[in-house]
């Protein structure tokens, strides 16, 4: 099986009066790179999240957010800083008399001033609270790797078409190889008349030109190399994995094999088809841009 870089997945888990929501997005990336977006005071979970990231994907940039609420029915315990609430009744106590004010300063009065009487956050399960991000995590991975084992397969679907389209254009080429060798006697015999004129023509010499040509123009190498990788990119796309980069070199080189065979072509039916095998490898190549 193959797989694109391109995904989308989603994971809830709830309990121990949180709800644990995750996000994972991932688009294109020649590594595999992990951004994660985590409340600070979770922040310890992110060495954890990354590494889990990168042992599930091998190629791509993700983007993993993950949002912690309390339930609705959730009770947490209060923690008192009765330092500072000292510290407010001290002060307080110096105003009123500083101002000559008898106003009794009660407990509730102090219990409300800022930060006196807050939740405690820190008896909170930790570990309790990873096994819940680890459950909506790995539901996330797993849409993720649905959505881009589906797209991987539409990919291969695609390549796989687009290299028949490839073997038939060298079938073409290679139909015609032999008038290319025609062609190029043809115009020499035609250059060196419009030349020499009257002149008699030297036709060992002439020969001997057309044969050093006919092994330069040859390109009976190069449709037998395009056939080897298209055979290698099959092997490739049913071994699957983490193919990508394998597809990117087969891919540059059918590329320069295409290149050579258009600068050793003088048919216009060689050239054309070769334009259009050019149009097939491209669009091979931005295909293989998006896969794992």
């Amino acid at each position: 099986m193959v797989s694109s870089m391109t995904g989308f997945g989603v994971g809830e888990a709830k309990g121990d009066g949180h709800v644990v929501a995750v996000e994972i997005k991932g688009v294109n990336s020649r590594f595999c790179e992990v951004k994660t977006r985590i409340p600070r005071k979770y922040s310890n979970f992110e060495e954890k999240i990354n590494r889990k990231m990168k042992e599930k994907f091998a190629r791509g940039y993700m983007e993993v957010f993950i949002n912690y609420k309390d339930l609705a029915d959730a009770k947490k315990p209060l923690k008192v800083d009765k330092a500072l609430a000292l510290a407010y009744h001290s002060s307080l106590r110096d105003l009123a008399e500083a101002m000559g004010s008898n106003s009794d300063i009660s407990v509730m009065d102090i219990a409300k001033l800022p930060e006196v009487m807050v939740a405690d956050d820190e008896v909170e399960d930790m570990e309790a609270l990873w096994i819940l991000t680890k459950m909506a995590f790995y539901d996330a991975i797993k849409e993720v790797k649905s959505m881009r084992a589906d797209e991987g397969y539409n990919l291969k679907r695609d390549i796989l078409s687009r290299i028949d389209n490839l073997k038939g254009l060298v079938a073409v080429v290679k139909q015609y190889s032999e008038d290319n060798l025609v062609e190029y006697r043809n115009k020499l015999f035609e250059r060196v008349e419009t030349i020499l004129g009257d002149v008699p023509v030297n036709e060992d010499r002439l020969a001997t030109e057309i044969a050093l040509y006919a092994d330069k123009s040859d390109i009976t190498e190069e449709t037998v190399r395009l056939e080897s990788h298209f055979k290698m990119m099959l092997d490739t796309l049913e071994e699957g994995g983490v193919v990508g980069r394998k597809l990117d070199f087969l891919v540059q080189e059918i590329n320069r094999e295409v290149n050579t065979i258009g600068s050793k072509s003088h048919v216009s039916k060689i050239s054309q088809t070769v334009v259009e095998m050019k149009s097939e490898v491209e669009k091979i190549r931005e295909q293989i841009q998006n896969m794992e």
